[in-house]
């Protein structure tokens, strides 16, 4: 569903948005859907199941092969492509730098939201769905904090390019200004998941049917009240949704997680089509043609990452063999997050954020028209699927009397 939302969006309503004050005039939209998005996939972190060692051993060995994989192969490439690169032609050589790291990283985001529409359409259930959610959760708070990291490295490389004699405070401002940023926004965020999970608990909001407006509320000032701070805004969400979906039990954290969720999957559809939507919009669509190339080969080359990574991590881990064959299938979607982190590089480097935009645009296109497909062939492939929990247990799987299962 999200991959259609994206390329009707992409291709056919940018005409109808296309003026940039029309963008401007939306930008209260765009920031409420960002908000929204963040804070569901927050709430797919469930903590409960990361205690568990075994479990949280493959999730974090996993999440580190893919993390590192994925931009390795990715930013030597595109250094490798910079010449090829339009509007990376004769740009500095600290602009080629920036652009590659920015684009390896945001080549490690995944999409929950795509992977929960998928879980829910072939209604499966098992470990390795688990496994795989876990994994693109865990990922994508990795990514935001990298992202925070990366843009800070970026915006003292290219005052680095225009300034000189500032070597020690540009130096200090990459490691202390992230740091800063990464912790405001985490305590930003837990405050908002505490007054989330009071909101959640209240049965009079629940009565009046007011709690699905109390959370796009407080979505979008948490989401606004970051962007006046130095913090990073789906960070904030990110952090916010996961606390309150992760409260003790004692404390109704079960509740809390299910009423959450009650309240944002009937809200995910819309949010979905108004975000794919306006990041459509964005696209300069005459600048398409000549960034698909650079697209299709970044596509590729972070398919064949995807494999290295979980041949590997899977492995170490001590994966099932049946899994680790088919687990890079389930890591390729891209959507809300990687979006949202796009948008976020077009705002902030308003000189050659807009073609990186498209490119990175192009790319998660890609990304999202395979990713769903390849994901439904994997649950296909390990039997998590609907069709495998309905079908009858077959006699040859049954142990013999004495034996045990392997």
């Amino acid at each position: 569903m999200s991959s259609l939302s994206s390329l009707f969006s992409t291709v056919l309503l940018t005409p109808l948005f296309g003026a940039s004050p029309t963008r401007r005039r939306l930008w209260p939209v765009d920031n409420l859907c960002l908000a929204v998005i963040g804070i569901a996939a927050g709430c797919e972190l469930h903590l409960g199941e990361l205690r568990r060692r075994d479990f949280r051993q493959s999730v974090l060995v996993l999440t580190a092969a893919v993390t590192a994989c994925s931009w390795l192969f990715i930013f030597p490439a595109v250094l490798l492509m910079g010449p090829h690169i339009g509007f990376l032609t004769h740009a500095p050589r600290t602009r080629l730098l920036s652009v590659a790291s920015l684009t390896a990283t945001l080549g490690v985001a995944r999409s929950p939201a795509s992977m929960i529409a998928v879980l829910r359409e072939m209604e499966a259930r098992g470990p390795f769905s688990t496994l795989v959610m876990s994994i693109t959760v865990v990922k994508d708070v990795v990514v935001l904090i990298l992202f925070s990291i990366n843009v800070e490295i970026v915006n003292a490389m290219e005052a680095s390019a225009q300034q000189t004699g500032k070597l020690a405070h540009l130096l200090a401002r990459c490691i202390a200004a992230p740091v800063f940023k990464v912790l405001l926004s985490a305590i930003l965020g837990l405050a908002g998941g505490l007054i989330l999970s009071a909101m959640l608990m209240q049965q009079r909001m629940r009565d009046r049917g007011l709690l699905p407006f109390g959370v796009l509320l407080l979505s979008a000032s948490m989401f606004l009240g970051a962007r006046v701070l130095p913090t990073e805004p789906l960070l904030v969400c990110v952090a916010a949704g996961a606390l309150a979906s992760n409260r003790r039990e004692d404390r109704g954290g079960d509740r809390q997680r299910e009423e959450l969720h009650g309240v944002l999957r009937p809200l995910m559809p819309w949010i979905n089509l108004l975000f794919f939507t306006l990041a459509g919009a964005a696209l300069a669509v005459d600048a398409l043609a000549d960034t698909a190339p650079i697209a299709a080969v970044i596509h590729a080359v972070r398919l064949v990452s995807l494999v290295v990574a979980t041949t590997v991590g899977g492995y170490g881990t001590g994966l099932p063999v049946a899994h680790r064959r088919v687990l890079w299938m389930a890591m390729v979607t891209q959507a809300g997050v990687a979006l949202g982190l796009a948008r976020t590089v077009l705002a902030r480097f308003p000189d050659w954020g807009g073609d990186l935009y498209t490119c990175l645009v192009s790319t998660i296109v890609l990304n999202q028209a395979v990713g769903p497909p390849l994901f439904r062939a994997a649950l296909l492939a390990v039997g998590e699927h609907k069709q495998a929990h309905l079908a009858p247990a077959s006699p040859r799987a049954a142990p013999a009397d004495g034996e045990t299962d392997a």
